[in-house]
């Protein structure tokens, strides 16, 4: 339980550790306080937060897109009326913030300008793309079919060619789902033929009441501002929220490349005490979803997972047994889920053994969901008319397993209840939750302002060592050596960035072909072999007048492939993994900073004015810091929707087995050769990093390096009163952090 009385006595040093850095800003500069600032700014939104009394429980629901996270929602908390709907394009996904209130209202957050003209030149980016790729299939065609329609090739006829139009749609489908929604976000506005829209841009709406019809314009599939809203804030009379006592985050999926809306993601993401796991029991706990959620997830700050597996109905119908009743289909399809999630969170904790969340999933057994049972039920009850969808699974189950069942039976196959239950224990827990989460508000503080004191020490012990040393002769000696040294050095910085750009391009190239070997590592799957036993008539004799029953056997094959998706994922991450060390490689390589460092240190050291290395080591340092890893954003959509296309059922029997390896080995050579592609731009993205470099190094460490000793030549005329200024400083500071230790 968080110590109130510790807490006001650390937000109080905290303010007296930024009045000291503040008296002492002409000293040392604005750098110090501004990052004490920003830890009293976070640890004072902590507080706020842990001082409310008897404070709803936080609850996030996170999934990848099309999770039906919004459904399970509508089931969950507005008795099945669709008040979030479903979105038709991801990026109208919008974050959603639901609470309790006696007087329902919305709040809508509109996008910023900024994150709109990103969208507007991604998506022209990509049309310009395949504009490129047209003119490209246009050439190849001509060459491959030039005459074909001639006298000499008789009966031959050259293929159709392609429509612009036919082929932009081909490109699209075959886009990554968050790439592909850019182009149609942009579409969607220009369906709405009304420019004005844009001007809400960085605005917020508020709208009395929290109805569908209310929220139409803002929400729906064809609403008005709907392409435009970031997040909303939906304050809900429903008493769900306040006879549980939980507030909902519904985040719009944790691969959202709007940055606002996925920093909006983050933000209310790290308020919460648990989160809800929604993943479809088609693609049950991928190992992309969660893979995406344990790295993209605050999880030391979150206390309880719960993992959902939504649209079990679905799962159901799609049960690969043809003849069978449907609670064997059922049985069977929930066993295989929940053994799956065993296997994968297994899997996970050997690649992520520290993984906090890791170990919080291992221990929970996930519930399975199905938001349409629970809808059809109730609507059973009420005598009230079913939607298409629910009409759809009626008629599906009646034609696969001649099945009708009773609003009773609904309602208990739903799987709602279970979420009850389980959501009701975790709000039993609450004050337990809520205790442990705010215990390391303090301590996790604490650490950060004692590191970044002692980083302050450390410059300012720097800064007193060159004041005691210097006069005004010696420090525009120092200035006027700062400049040749560099000037000296320009060329040979130069020479060593380039050559490492020329490195980079051949350490890139190995990659490639570590790449084409670790795709055998991915390319078996099972295959089950399924045995079954029937009787026949066969006749026998000279004409065939006798019969007799023999028995026979029957083989049949099957392959389920969520096995090759997992290949492909697992494939893909592992990458990521190999690119990204061997990217971390290039941009760490210690000989090239060795070099650099080497290099500035001979130059300074050949002058008259000696230089201590920490005076030219310490901003080296800080400008090769800020050299950056490129990110290599391989997403797995486009593959997996090539396998789910080709086997909608979601497995392949007999002969199909064969044509599913087959369609393996080729997604791996085109994941291959995206990658090689993906590559070349990154020789030349960090190629152009070094050579950039090789330009701008000298300067900036020679601007850095200049500047420090304008500040201290500006000091010297008050040499004693400055160091004695310094003396003080740093044993307040010294202070400080025994104070901060000793809390």
């Amino acid at each position: 339980m968080l110590d109130m009385n510790n807490a006001k006595l650390f937000e109080k040093q905290l303010l007296t550790t930024c009045e000291l850095l503040s008296a002492y800003k002409q000293l040392v500069g604005p750098e110090a306080s501004e990052k004490v600032e920003l830890i009293l700014d976070g640890f004072q939104k902590n507080i706020k937060d842990a001082e409310i009394q008897n404070r709803t429980l936080r609850v996030g629901i996170i999934g990848a897109m099309k999770a039906g996270k919004s459904t399970f929602l509508n089931t969950f908390i507005f008795n099945g009326e669709d008040l979030l709907p479903k979105s038709c394009v991801p990026m109208t996904a919008a974050l959603t913030k639901i609470s309790y209130a006696v007087k329902p209202k919305s709040v809508v957050h509109f996008y910023e300008q900024s994150d709109w003209v990103k969208i507007e030149n991604k998506a022209k980016s990509l049309e310009t793309q395949i504009q490129g790729e047209y003119q490209i299939y246009l050439e190849n065609w001509k060459k491959k079919n030039e005459g074909l329609n001639r006298e000499i090739h008789i009966g031959k006829t050259a293929p159709k060619k392609k429509t612009q139009e036919d082929f932009r749609k081909q490109k699209l489908s075959e886009l990554d789902e968050s790439l592909r929604a850019y182009i149609q976000l942009i579409e969607e506005i220009e369906k709405r033929h009304d420019p004005s829209i844009l001007n809400k841009l960085g605005k917020t709406d508020e709208i009395n009441g929290c109805k569908q019809a209310t929220l139409n314009e803002y929400v729906g599939a064809n609403g008005k501002f709907t392409p435009i809203v970031n997040y909303i804030e939906i304050f809900s009379d429903a008493q769900i929220l306040k006879e549980i006592g939980i507030e909902i985050i519904d985040t719009p999926g944790l691969n959202d490349p709007i940055t606002s809306r996925s920093e909006a993601t983050m933000r209310f993401l790290s308020e919460c005490d648990a989160v809800l796991l929604l993943t479809p029991c088609s693609q049950f706990m991928d190992e992309q979803t969660v893979s995406l959620m344990l790295n993209r997830l605050p999880s030391a700050n979150i206390e309880e997972y719960l993992v959902v597996g939504s649209k079990l109905d679905a799962a159901i119908i799609d049960y690969k047994e043809a003849a069978c009743s449907f609670e064997k289909a059922y049985k069977e399809t929930v066993s295989k889920k929940l053994k799956r999630y065993g296997e994968i969170v297994r899997q996970l904790q050997n690649k992520m053994p520290a993984n906090d969340a890791l170990g919080k999933l291992s221990k929970k057994e996930p519930a399975l969901l199905s938001s349409l049972f629970k809808t059809w039920s109730d609507k059973q009850k009420k005598n009230a008319p079913l939607d298409a969808e629910e009409k759809s699974l009626k008629e599906n189950l009646a034609n696969r397993f001649s099945y009708n069942p009773d609003a009773k039976i609904l309602s208990s196959l739903s799987g709602i209840n279970k979420i009850h239950t389980l959501i009701n224990k975790i709000c039993e827990n609450k004050e337990k939750i809520i205790s442990s989460r705010n215990d390391t508000i303090v301590s996790q503080r604490k650490h950060d302002v004692v590191v970044t004191l002692n980083e302050i020490i450390g410059d300012t012990t720097r800064s007193k060592r060159d004041l005691e040393s210097a006069d005004i002769s010696n420090s525009k000696k120092k200035i006027k050596h700062t400049e040749d040294a560099i000037d000296s050095s320009r060329r040979k910085i130069s020479s060593i960035f380039k050559v490492a750009a020329n490195e980079c391009r051949a350490q890139l190239e190995e990659l490639k072909s570590s790449l084409v070997l670790a795709s055998k590592n991915y390319t078996n799957f099972s295959v089950e072999k399924e045995v079954s036993h029937h009787t026949e008539d066969r006749k026998s004799g000279l004409f065939g007048w006798f019969k007799k029953q023999v028995e026979v056997t029957d083989v049949a094959y099957s392959a389920d492939t969520s096995q090759v998706m997992n290949n492909l994922v697992n494939y893909i991450a592992e990458i990521q993994l190999l690119s990204k060390n061997k990217l971390q490689i290039i941009i760490d390589d210690e000989s090239l900073k060795a070099s650099v460092k080497e290099t500035m240190l001979k130059a300074f050291n050949q002058g008259e004015c000696p230089f201590d290395e920490d005076d030219v080591l310490c901003p080296l340092n800080e400008i090769l810091s800020q050299i950056k890893i490129p990110e290599c954003p391989i997403q797995p959509g486009k593959y997996i929707n090539k396998v789910k296309a080709a086997f909608p059922a979601g497995f392949a029997q007999n002969e199909d087995a064969h044509s599913l390896s087959s369609l393996q080995s080729e997604l791996i050579s085109l994941i291959q050769g995206d990658v090689q592609q993906d590559i070349d731009n990154k020789v030349e993205e960090i190629s152009k990093l070094l050579e950039d470099l090789s330009e701008t190094f000298s300067d900036n460490l020679g601007n850095k390096m200049i500047d420090h000793l304008r500040r201290i030549e500006s000091q010297i005329k008050k040499r004693e009163e400055n160091i004695a200024l310094y003396d003080k400083f740093i044993n307040s500071l010294k202070t400080h952090i025994a104070i901060y230790k000793g809390m």
